[in-house]
């Protein structure tokens, strides 16, 4: 009878620490479920942040173009009719450019906002917010993303400054 009564605790015990294993076993799958699903989540809403951003882009890139075309056209026949073209001109040119360009600037900002670049880096990187410089930058993602397979993968290079 004693037998008996120690066989029974020990199963007892035996079957309570299976329980405990069980127990943690299945917390731990269902923990690494909860952050798998959260992680795979967060990537696909920041690639679909991205491509809309690029959707964006590339609609003003689009709509600017025309507008673009027509400035380079003028200032080249300015230049043409008059070799001497005078400052106020050039300064009037000048700020027509930026005018029509200013769209594709914000839109390369916003663009780059889904790369993690925030607006300080671009002003630290270009002195001026408003550089027209900023919508190449813009151009090139565009080129880059919508043309993985064709696009130099050695072309970041052509930014790079030597520190010597």
């Amino acid at each position: 009878m004693m037998k008996l009564i120690t066989i029974n605790r020990t199963i007892r015990r035996l079957l309570k620490g299976l329980g405990a294993i069980f127990t943690i076993k299945l917390l731990l799958i269902l923990g690494v479920l909860i952050f798998q699903s959260c992680e795979t989540s967060e990537e696909k809403f920041e690639d679909y942040q991205r491509q809309e951003a690029l959707l964006k882009f590339e609609i003003v890139v689009k709509e600017t173009t025309p507008q673009i075309s027509s400035v380079v056209n003028d200032h080249v026949i300015g230049l043409s009719n008059d070799a001497t073209m005078k400052a106020k001109n050039n300064r009037l040119l000048e700020q027509k450019a930026k005018r029509i360009m200013k769209p594709l600037v914000e839109e390369t900002k916003e663009l780059l906002l889904t790369y993690n670049v925030t607006e300080d880096d671009v002003t630290r990187e270009f002195q001026d917010p408003n550089d027209p410089r900023i919508a190449l930058v813009g151009l090139f993602l565009l080129a880059a993303e919508n043309d993985r397979s064709k696009f130099c993968p050695g072309f970041w290079i052509l930014f790079v400054c030597p520190d010597q």
